[in-house]
């Protein structure tokens, strides 16, 4: 399995050029509010798919279904540094294997699909129409083994006419061989759904059902149905839908059944704390570094807040994580962005000496 030793990020969202070094199995990102957190998370994932055309427009949707759900053209400009789209995108990265990755994001401008998109498109919804304009998020990637002379160079590009139906082309000579999975700050819940599912088809229900009943020792079991997940509390007749359980569980079910889940590699989690009460750190940190270790997963997560972190040091100092990083993410006065690295206990010595923290 690869996974991620250093990420270079240039000019996507508000992130003009940042580098992120040494990367651990446990990363954290710390930042206050609107500092680039998720962004660094969506570079992440986007290199972790980087044949897949409709990722970039997949991870906008992740931050705001309702924002983007009418302006399939629209919403690209928002992947380019200050909206302007002469700045393409650039993510670079090493991994565990050696292997490097760079993947670039340009838009282009067809403006006869009937000559522009080549038999090799893919038709998402068809039309009837001929010569009609559209807009492309191209992809193009590469990847140079450790010891290949040369990078092997593809492209994919998804494509939105001015009909409003869409059209897209996947390299077929490219193979993904890292899965990743992106835990937003609000829970999905066709991804918890989807995610139970294949856990309880994997032999694991008892795992995750022990440790909820540690969440709440009311629950005595949970199933994963058609249209929602559904957790059985002792003395209640009837099973209950998560959404009447509180954000609490329901983001505690979000990130344990994705760090559960043995067919990620990478693991990325938006904003641990989000919906979920401060007694419950601790359980969540316990399982997420025991199930990451079970799962040799590589781990990334953002935070706003401090306190949390307060459970990370307390998992060092018992010894229960060793393999971690601490990445206070700052923006300069040059409104660039900056990571400053802590492993080890010098996470324990910046967290104790809030002065050391750059946030």
């Amino acid at each position: 399995m690869a996974v991620f030793k250093n990420i270079h990020i240039s000019k996507f969202r508000g992130i003009r050029d940042l580098d992120v070094t040494d990367l651990k199995n446990i990363n954290v990102f710390l930042g206050g509010n609107n500092v680039g957190k998720t962004t660094i998370l969506e570079a992440f994932f986007l290199l972790t798919g980087m044949s897949n055309p409709t990722l970039p427009m997949r991870i906008n949707n992740l931050r705001s279904k309702r924002l983007f759900a009418d302006s399939a053209i629209g919403q690209n400009m928002f992947l380019f540094y200050n909206v302007d789209t002469k700045n393409n995108p650039v993510f670079e990265a090493n991994m565990s294997n050696d292997d490097f990755r760079r993947l670039s994001i340009s838009l282009s401008d067809k403006q006869n699909t009937e000559k522009a998109l080549l038999p090799n498109y893919v038709s998402v919804a068809s039309s009837d129409e001929k010569h009609i304009g559209a807009e492309c998020v191209v992809l193009n990637f590469e990847i140079k083994g450790k010891n290949d002379k040369t990078s092997k160079r593809y492209k994919s590009e998804f494509c939105t006419l001015n009909n409003g139906n869409v059209q897209q082309s996947i390299s077929n000579n490219y193979q993904e061989q890292i899965l990743a999975q992106f835990i937003a700050s609000s829970a999905d819940p066709s991804t918890l759904t989807a995610n139970i599912s294949e856990l309880i088809k994997a032999g694991k229900k008892s795992e995750i059902v022990e440790l909820i009943k540690l969440f709440d020792n009311r629950i005595v079991d949970l199933e994963a149905l058609i249209d929602s997940v559904y957790i059985k509390y002792q003395g209640v007749k009837n099973l209950l839908p998560i959404d009447m359980c509180g954000e609490g569980l329901k983001k505690f079910l979000y990130i344990i059944t994705g760090v559960a889940n043995g067919k990620n590699d990478i693991l990325l989690i938006d904003e641990i704390e989000n919906g979920i009460h401060f007694s419950a750190y601790s359980l969540l940190w316990k399982s997420i570094f025991e199930l990451a270790r079970k799962n040799k997963l590589q781990i990334m997560i953002t935070t706003h807040s401090k306190e949390v972190l307060t459970y990370l040091t307390t998992a060092i100092n018992e010894e229960l994580l060793v393999d971690a990083c601490l990445y206070s993410i700052t923006k300069g006065a040059d409104e660039n962005l900056y990571s400053y690295r802590y492993s080890g206990m010098d996470i324990v010595s910046a967290v104790d000496n809030n002065l050391e923290l750059r946030d």
